[in-house]
């Protein structure tokens, strides 16, 4: 079975531009969806590009953490597991953000069927760190 975590953020107001934030992280891998939301398998992957002010509800894998950054707030939030691969990030708005690590992708039992023997099952137990710190 797959879990995650789905924290809905917002930065005292400021506006998720490129202008106005910088995001880091670590993810190495776009990983392409289908129309229902749900990964094409077997998985299209290209290089993870996240720009701030793009409308986002988009897959990536391949990493452990994701940052946002505001020098007009002088803060840092950065949000971390080492055990979960794969992040959904969300952007309803300008002022808010989804960042959801998770233990798979979605569509986790018609790629469970799709593998067969050489499923590997995803992390049972998965730490989730939240830190805010000043710039």
């Amino acid at each position: 079975m797959c879990f995650g975590y789905h924290p809905y953020l917002q930065l005292n107001g400021v506006k998720l531009t490129p202008k106005t934030v910088t995001f880091a992280t670590n993810m190495s891998e776009y990983v392409h969806l289908q129309p229902n939301l749900l990964p094409i398998y077997p998985f299209i992957v290209e290089p993870a590009r996240i720009i701030p002010g793009e409308k986002l509800d988009d897959l990536f894998r391949g990493g452990s953490y994701f940052s946002i950054s505001s020098d007009e707030i002088k803060k840092k939030l950065t949000i971390r597991s080492p055990e979960l691969k794969y992040w959904q990030i969300y952007t309803p708005d300008e002022q808010h953000i989804a960042i959801e690590p998770m233990s798979f992708s979605g569509n986790i039992f018609a790629i469970r069927e799709q593998q067969g023997d050489k499923w590997v099952p995803p992390p049972t137990n998965a730490t989730i760190e939240i830190s805010v710190s000043a710039l």
